[in-house]
């Protein structure tokens, strides 16, 4: 007969508050959704903020890039552009060689809204962060790293959508 705790080692048998899978999703949802709510101030959906983030760090991507970097495709990635376009915060140029490719580019609005939201991002990841040392911090995102990558190499993507 096996004792009690051989048969909690098992993620199936711990109660659901331990799960790693349950705890992940818990601690994202209510991260986004703080995170949202701070956004909302600004007139920023959450969709967006990746997007608009990736352009600031690195202006004139195409949309495969952007959304390689920012870990969508598909739909999700044209509707989030087509919503920063509307709400005039990037712009898309034509390549003149390839008219088939566009490049995207912050306007000065999209750099408004980046740069008003900065200060809530980081005020909210501190919160999140709170009571957490430098060490544990850098622990911890090297944890999420991996993790990433182990279902990233197990589906064969490279997107996290």
């Amino acid at each position: 007969m096996k004792n009690r705790k051989q048969t909690k080692t098992r993620e199936a048998d711990v109660p659901l508050d331990e799960a790693v899978g349950f705890l992940l999703h818990e601690a994202a949802r209510l991260m986004n959704r703080g995170f949202s709510k701070r956004l909302a101030r600004h007139g920023i959906q959450i969709g967006v903020f990746p997007f608009l983030r990736a352009l600031w760090g690195e202006d004139g991507l195409t949309l495969a890039e952007l959304a390689e970097r920012v870990g969508r495709k598909g739909p999700t990635a044209v509707a989030a552009l087509q919503q920063m376009e509307r709400d005039g915060m990037i712009r898309r140029v034509v390549d003149k060689a390839d008219k088939r490719r566009s490049y995207l580019y912050l306007t000065a609005r999209g750099r408004e809204f980046y740069t008003k939201s900065v200060p809530d991002a980081e005020s909210h990841m501190k919160s999140c962060l709170s009571g957490f040392s430098q060490r544990e911090r850098e622990a911890f995102k090297s944890f999420l790293h991996r993790f990433r990558a182990n279902l990233r190499a197990k589906s064969g993507e490279t997107f996290g959508e």
